[in-house]
């Protein structure tokens, strides 16, 4: 895995780089409270471990995704259910394809019509 990461000053406490940000962002999202604390401290007195916070990330974002790629295994593995699903959207495709979006009256009232064909019949 590659990050981009470390551009900052040599000052303490400094604010951080967009960079170095954009990893913290994501370590807010899945990582424990205690976890974002002690990888914030290691920023702040310059002692921070790129490659030891990046391997975090990873077993954090792995533990964070793991249900859903459970849920989703489960229901691949549903004929039944991926049956019923598409047969759904094929008929919500079959009606939103019959019915016009905007009536043509709609078009006429509200003025879009006229502008669009302005010239080519006599309104």
């Amino acid at each position: 895995m590659r990050a981009v990461y470390g551009q900052r000053s040599n000052r303490r406490k400094s604010t951080k780089a967009e960079s170095d940000s954009n990893i913290f962002s994501l370590m807010d999202v899945v990582s424990k409270e205690d976890t974002i604390k002690f990888f914030n401290e290691q920023y702040n007195t310059m002692k921070i471990r790129y490659g030891d916070m990046k391997k975090q990330l990873a077993e954090d974002m792995i533990s964070f995704t793991s249900p859903f790629r459970e849920k989703i295994t489960g229901l691949l593995k549903d004929d039944a259910l991926i049956h019923k699903i598409a047969k759904h959207g094929e008929e919500k495709a079959r009606e939103s394809a019959v019915k016009p979006s905007v009536k043509p009256e709609k078009l006429l009232v509200s003025g879009i019509f006229k502008t669009s064909i302005k010239g080519h019949y006599p309104f």
